[in-house]
């Protein structure tokens, strides 16, 4: 997004300076947002106990403890950064691992592979950051 401003007088000097102070806040806001969006659904959707949106196979007698899914978390990481951390011991096999790789076969289509799902929910990031700078400059009388 490119910023072209004339000032003419001091109420836009200061309305873009407020605009600058206030853009690392929507960053992170949404990025928070995302992340925390990628993170449940990257999990299986879980929401507490053993419960998940993905099925259990047909016939099996597993029964669920609900450890993927509470391993999930988020850590704020310096500036505008979070990483998504699932620290199960079989993390990597149900969800994959960073990179995308590594998901058992058994798993693979049924659980969501984690770096899919992080990728998927970020494409929408910029759109949505944008919006947000756009409704700012239009509450201050700017405009794009």
């Amino acid at each position: 997004m490119q910023i072209t401003a004339r000032i003419e007088d001091r109420v836009v000097r200061q309305s873009l300076h407020r605009l600058g102070d206030a853009l690392p806040n929507i960053g992170r806001r949404r990025l928070k947002s995302v992340m925390t969006d990628s993170k449940y659904e990257a999990s299986g959707r879980y929401s507490g106990g053993a419960s998940y949106s993905v099925p259990p196979p047909t016939g099996s007698t597993y029964i669920r403890t609900g450890d993927y899914g509470s391993s999930f978390y988020l850590v704020q990481n310096e500036g505008v950064s979070y990483t998504l951390h699932a620290d199960s011991d079989h993390a990597r096999y149900v969800g994959g691992m960073a990179d995308g790789t590594g998901q058992a076969a058994i798993h693979i289509g049924r659980w969501p592979n984690i770096a899919a799902t992080v990728r998927s929910f970020l494409q929408t990031l910029t759109t949505e950051i944008e919006q947000d700078i756009s409704a700012m400059l239009r509450s201050m009388g700017i405009g794009l």
